[in-house]
């Protein structure tokens, strides 16, 4: 599949995702009495899943479309990926936590507890040994995988092949980081982009930058749970 073709099929599922998102939420305000300015978790995954079946459904039915998950997604994971991964994403949160703390020391008027808004609004509602394991589901094993696939497989994946890979990584952060519709957390969401993406560029495989993203989401979901 020619990178065109790749880059907007990201772009379709992305939509067919949040349009599916939207269905499910508009389902629940006109047929439930869920409040979904305070959802639990487990009605968060269900408004989650839209996303899921667009991206791993469409990813997988464009294989038809001589999609190649090998070559053009990096999808190759080895025993090794686990360690690299794992630790990259434990610097990461180094880095990241470094990094706000200079900022919120560079402006006062900052406020630490708006970094952490919403992991913190997410985990609050989690109590029960199911809801600690539908967030773990939710925010440490499919929100990584999609989004690793998506980004750094499809999007890096399509801009490296045409344009060079420091574009790739470039543009790919950029996107990951603005898709998430968080202001201040633009700059660490792009930094993880970007050492996700250069893992994907330097081993030709998506495994490290699973790893490391289920290892920096999954540190930060253990903080907010304990």
């Amino acid at each position: 599949m020619p990178p065109g073709q790749r880059f907007g099929l990201a772009l379709l599922l992305w939509v067919i995702g949040i349009m599916g998102v939207v269905a499910v939420s508009v389902g629940l305000e006109l047929f439930t009495n869920v409040d979904l300015d305070n959802p639990s978790i487990g009605w968060i995954v269900l408004l989650q899943t839209p996303i899921w079946v667009a991206f791993l459904g469409g990813m997988r039915f464009a294989r038809r479309f001589n999609l190649n998950w090998r070559h053009q997604l990096a999808w190759r994971i080895r025993r090794s990926d686990i360690a690299l991964g794992l630790g990259v994403g434990v610097a990461l949160q180094v880095v990241v936590n470094l990094m706000y703390w200079g900022i919120l020391t560079l402006f006062d008027g900052a406020d630490a507890d708006d970094v952490a808004e919403p992991a913190r609004e997410l985990a609050e509602n989690v109590v029960s040994p199911l809801e600690i394991l539908a967030l773990v589901l939710l925010a440490v094993v499919m929100a990584p995988l999609v989004e690793e696939l998506l980004f750094r497989g499809l999007i890096q994946g399509a801009i490296s092949d045409k344009f060079g890979h420091l574009l790739g990584v470039g543009a790919s952060s950029v996107l990951f980081g603005l898709s998430h519709f968080q202001g201040i957390q633009l700059p660490a969401l792009i930094l993880v982009g970007i050492a996700n993406g250069l893992l994907v560029w330097k081993t030709k495989r998506i495994g490290p930058a699973f790893w490391s993203h289920l290892s920096f989401n999954g540190v930060t979901t253990l903080i907010l749970t304990l």
